[in-house]
């Protein structure tokens, strides 16, 4: 897809390859494919490549989630002709230097045994653990020994499976003319010819089993003075589904801004913490809501307890004209924010993309929830999904 911009004069190249952890064959095999792409080919080597971004002020950079990776490079255009055919080496033929290979397996083993000594890390992976169990790829995590099993040829292998430009999402956002147009294209292929990988599992169905009520307790070897606390539950509909932008705006309602009901009750009043909110995060086949907060570890119970009483009034009682016209300026506000550059339309469309969901038909969908959902439907959504029985409570202290 292509975002063009007279205002912009810098150039970002995106490639999204349905790479994910879902796919890798061994723990970190995907994210370590991806993060050794961009540092040799098997014509430059990891120093020449360095150099040669380094002098022209190229980044490349990747992210790897479960089921996809996004290759991001930034440069100015006067640099892209010259640098289309070594970021398609980069693309096509990485080499991974044995040399790279280990001082990447060093670095992860000690980021992932840091890691594991943050609350809020622990308390993200056993949270997802409990909603979607070790079988599942949304609920599988590594850790530090996983590095020591990790092999070069894994890494190739992965590469040889899982990459290819004709199977990509390609996105070109920024400045350029016609020429640098026609040179992308005949390097890399059509960023707007709307290939998509696949959305969602094959029967199209969301994974939610029926939800029961679930409390976990974990405590570091080094526990510090605060706790992190993760709520929340999987939800059984789509983003195409009538109930999903209703829920947004139940969701921002209760923990989606800085004067939601969360944050005026256990911020400002309580003081039990200095941040709370809740979110969905949308996956091809989930979905989950979850309510994430780092408290005082001698006011955990306090602070769970006055969540789960906001919880509760939404549940029961109407939400004012006022509150509902706040929350409807803000979100309003939000989503103009959200595409309001060039590289942020990019971002936003080749997120939904990854998905399968159209961005003009959900972006129309989600604007007509936050104008007209009203008071009533906020009720029965909370009604519906906001109840402790189906909780899922993960503290770490």
């Amino acid at each position: 897809m292509l975002f063009p911009s007279e205002t912009v004069d810098i150039l970002k190249l995106d490639f999204l390859f349905d790479a994910g952890t879902a796919s890798q064959t061994a723990p970190l095999c995907a994210a370590s494919t991806a993060s050794l792409m961009p540092r040799a080919t098997v014509s430059l080597d990891a120093l020449r490549l360095s150099e040669y971004l380094d002098h022209r002020g190229i980044l490349v950079d990747t992210v790897t989630d479960i089921h996809t990776t996004v290759l991001t490079a930034y440069l100015l255009p006067k640099y892209a002709a010259d640098f289309f055919p070594i970021l398609h080496e980069i693309l096509t033929a990485p080499a991974f230097p044995e040399d790279e290979f280990r001082a990447h397996c060093r670095r992860m083993k000690q980021t992932l045994t840091t890691n594991l000594q943050r609350t809020s890390y622990v308390a993200r992976n056993l949270f997802c653990q409990a909603l979607y169990g070790i079988d599942r790829p949304e609920g599988r995590f590594a850790v530090p020994d996983d590095v020591d099993r990790l092999e070069r040829g894994m890494l190739c292998r992965h590469f040889e499976e899982h990459y290819s430009l004709e199977r990509s999402i390609m996105s070109m956002s920024g400045r350029y003319n016609t020429e640098l147009l026609e040179r992308y294209r005949n390097t890399f292929g059509s960023p707007d010819s709307g290939v998509s990988v696949a959305p969602v599992d094959r029967d199209g169905r969301m994974y939610c089993p029926e939800p029961t009520r679930v409390e976990l307790r974990h405590t570091l070897s080094a526990p510090g003075p605060q706790a992190s606390i993760r709520i929340g539950r999987l939800l059984p509909f789509s983003a195409q589904d009538e109930d999903f932008a209703p829920f947004a705006v139940l969701c921002t309602v209760l923990g989606g801004y800085f004067g939601s009901r969360l944050m005026r009750n256990i911020r400002e009043d309580k003081g039990y913490t200095y941040g709370i909110y809740c979110r969905t995060r949308l996956h091809r086949s989930s979905l989950y809501f979850e309510i994430v907060s780092d408290v005082a570890a001698d006011c955990v119970e306090q602070a769970l307890g006055e969540v789960y009483r906001e919880m509760d009034a939404l549940c029961r009682e109407l939400l004012s004209d006022e509150e509902l016209q706040l929350v409807r300026s803000y979100m309003e506000g939000e989503y103009m924010r959200s595409i309001d550059g060039v590289f942020e339309r990019a971002d936003r469309w080749q997120q939904l993309a990854s998905l399968g969901i159209d961005e003009a038909a959900f972006s129309q969908r989600l604007l007509s929830a936050i104008r007209h959902t009203s008071a009533g439907q906020l009720l029965q959504l909370a009604q519906r999904y906001l109840i402790r029985d189906a909780m899922t409570e993960v503290v770490v202290f």
